[in-house]
Order: C-alpha cells, then structure tokens, then sequence
C-alpha cells in the first residue's frame, strides 16, 4: 500500500467534505469513499475514520477532523 495512494483517497475525501452542503452529506462521501471496493484504507483504519467522524456533531467539526486527519498523515500534524 503506497503512500501515495492512501494520500489521494485522503484528498478525495478532504475535497468530498468541504464541498459537502451539511453534515449528512459529508458523512455520507466519506462513508462511500471508505465503502469503495477499491479504497485502500480498509478495515480498522477506516472504521477509525468513520468513528471519529461521527463524533463529530457539525460540518466544520468534521472538516477540522478531515483536515487534521490529512495533514497529520502528510507529517504536517501539530504534536
């Protein structure tokens, strides 16, 4: 599994969720980027992913998470 390739689907997934126009939709691109048989985040990272997403109780909340979650795979995170 590249890095490249688990960073592409983080950036799909960072677009998906700021272009989202609430919350539920955000939610639901993540969950079908994640759902995607060729989705390289499987298994327990990607149930990671969708449980912190989901407590996230607002749009912006999940952007932040989304963001955070980008960055600090890219070695750009705050410690």
């Amino acid at each position: 599994m590249s890095k490249e390739a688990k960073k592409s689907v983080l950036r799909a997934i960072l677009d998906d969720v700021y272009v989202a126009k609430n919350y539920d939709d955000a939610m639901l691109a993540i969950m079908n980027r994640l759902g995607d048989p060729n989705c390289i985040i499987r298994g327990p990272d990607a149930k990671l992913i969708v449980t912190k997403a989901q407590m996230c109780l607002s749009l912006p909340k999940l952007q932040q998470y989304i963001t955070n979650s980008f960055l600090k795979f890219e070695g750009m995170g705050l410690r």
